[in-house]
């Protein structure tokens, strides 16, 4: 993941644990998903932040 981080930047893939946290939810909504966001998760995700 820290790799991960370098390549994709601000979504917080160095401290990430599995688990969405509020900082990476606020990257998804400014940014979209990255290439190596699960697919499967995604929506999920939508509903989640459109909580929000």
């Amino acid at each position: 993941m820290i790799a991960y981080d370098k390549l994709y930047p601000g979504y917080g893939f160095a401290s990430n644990k599995g688990y969405p946290t509020k900082e990476h939810k606020r990257a998804l909504t400014l940014k979209g998903i990255s290439p190596i966001h699960r697919k499967t998760f995604k929506a999920r995700m939508d509903t989640e932040v459109g909580k929000q």
